[in-house]
């Protein structure tokens, strides 16, 4: 298993999900050998890429409105 990637400038973020999105997280971890925030920051990446696409922006991260 590789090293644990290091974010740049980290924030936490407290939510609740299901408890079958959750179990699923879990099973799916556990298949992986991930932790479950890696998954969910993968799933976040994919859906921020996507609307970026979607929506013809070239890279929300800078534009963000704060």
């Amino acid at each position: 298993m590789s090293a644990p990637k290091r974010l740049k400038k980290p924030v936490h973020i407290t939510t609740v999900v299901e408890e079958s999105q959750h179990e699923a997280l879990r099973y799916f971890a556990y298949m992986e050998k991930r932790p479950i925030a890696n998954l969910l920051r993968e799933a976040i990446e994919d859906f921020i890429k996507g609307k970026t696409q979607k929506q013809g922006l070239s890279d929300i991260k800078q534009t963000a409105v704060k």
